[in-house]
């Protein structure tokens, strides 16, 4: 082995992570902007506060099923995630296809969002024009993916007083809110309210963006200590820990701000949000507090969607498997594969907007989940013990199947055309599928 090699390649990662890291990596990877970017979104797809909370309800719903499904195979199979997980059940094509939907749409489509969302903030906040707009969202990838390559320990301990900071902001917002509330929320049903309209799915799939990164811890598994005991309870005790606080937040949002005028800010509700409620000072102070969040999320994402790249390439599925499986021997990172995903966000920043991005990230991955959710029958047929078992483990996943076929149908009828753009780069990865198969054999 050269020097060079000496310098790129460990056979194996540290197992770095203990519970509070993993819990707190899941706090970061979930609670970013989504939360106050989607609530205009998910408010003008259901049509009313009543039907907003609503979907946020049911979105929590399906996160806290899926993710108690995911958690009995994550005890199981403690490394690669979604992709370890549908290569056990289904074989290495399937596993291929989720691994190449996160790498080429769904990870990058999240970061991509993630820096829109702060390009926002600090157009906002700064007072920048909206011409800088593309740029600040391309750099804020890019100091995330910098950081990411200079020390993995460092990036974890940032991870971890981000999160704290994440929620202390939250709790901030929420005791502010519910003291200074100026808005008369009505929460009853009103005639027309519809729970089965395709909008009111396109809404749940909206807030499902604010929920997405539960399952990022199970990437980590390689890095993590006694996975098989961490992965289920940090995915369970944190989704449960953030349905409540987002629950608290959406109230709040109702109560401070009217529902026409939450409308008509639109993507710039969350930096009017800070001013109105705490005023000039206090707004600044929030703001920031979002932008840091924000990082955080972005911090936390990248971690874990550069490791379904690594088990693609331990798998040889890859072109260019053996470089990108490469841990770099002084930052413990890997950062080929980090790069590669972060590349891939830029080019999306340069070609979408935020609103659209974001469904047809959660539209890509929730596909897979599906499929890993019939998988625990699959499994149970086969008699394969998970050593995590959820009690009504049964109902859980039928809840979470039947909610995610709603949802995902009610996708295709709104915005088919961008279905058939995702499903054409899906599609792409049939031909590298087979052209390594040939290279392995």
């Amino acid at each position: 082995m050269n020097q060079q090699d000496t310098n790129l390649n460990i056979e194996q990662p540290q197992r770095l992570l203990r519970m509070r890291d993993t819990f707190m990596l899941l706090i970061g990877s979930v609670m970013g902007s989504g939360i106050f970017f989607k609530q205009a979104d998910v408010l003008k797809f259901a049509g009313s506060p009543f039907l907003a909370l609503m979907a946020w309800i049911l979105g929590g719903i399906i996160t806290l099923t899926a993710s108690l499904t995911i958690a009995q195979l994550g005890s199981k199979y403690t490394t690669g995630g979604l992709y370890a997980y549908l290569k056990q059940i289904y074989g290495k094509f399937a596993a291929f296809m989720a691994g190449w939907v996160q790498v080429i749409i769904y990870g990058p489509a999240t970061l991509g969002t993630l820096g829109m969302y702060l390009a926002i903030m600090l157009v906002k906040f700064v007072g920048l024009p909206l011409k800088y707009f593309p740029y600040l969202a391309i750099g804020a990838i890019l100091l995330i993916l910098i950081f990411n390559c200079i020390s993995n320990s460092a990036t974890i301990k940032v991870q971890f007083a981000l999160s704290i900071l994440k929620i202390l902001m939250i709790g901030a917002i929420v005791v502010a809110g519910l003291m200074y509330g100026k808005s008369q929320i009505v929460i009853t049903a009103q005639s027309g309210d519809n729970l089965l309209s395709h909008q009111f799915g396109v809404a749940v799939i909206s807030s499902l963006f604010a929920y997405d990164g539960w399952s990022a811890v199970a990437n980590m598994g390689r890095e993590i200590q006694q996975p098989h005991r961490t992965i289920p309870q940090t995915l369970v005790h944190g989704v449960v820990m953030i349905i409540l606080l987002y629950m608290l937040i959406t109230i709040v949002f109702l109560q401070v701000l009217p529902s026409n005028l939450i409308l008509q800010l639109g993507k710039e509700t969350a930096p009017f949000f800070g001013h109105y409620a705490f005023g000039e000072i206090g707004g600044k102070i929030f703001n920031i507090g979002i932008i840091l969040t924000i990082l955080a999320c972005l911090n936390g994402k990248m971690m874990t969607f550069s490791r379904v790249v690594l088990s693609m390439a331990d798998d040889d599925q890859l072109p260019f498997s053996k470089y990108l499986m490469r841990y770099n021997q002084k930052s413990k990172s890997p950062i080929l594969a980090i790069s590669l995903i972060s590349l891939i966000a830029i080019i999306m920043v340069l070609f979408f907007d935020p609103g659209k991005l974001s469904r047809i990230c959660i539209f890509s991955i929730y596909l897979f989940y599906l499929m890993a959710f019939v998988g625990i029958f699959i499994l149970r047929r086969r008699k394969v013990e998970l050593p995590y078992k959820v009690p009504g483990a049964t109902v859980i996943a039928v809840i979470a199947i039947i909610a995610t076929t709603f949802v995902l149908f009610s996708e295709v009828l709104y915005d088919w055309k961008s279905i058939l753009i995702l499903g054409f780069w899906g599609i792409v990865g049939i031909p590298i599928y087979y052209l390594m198969k040939t290279k392995r054999a």
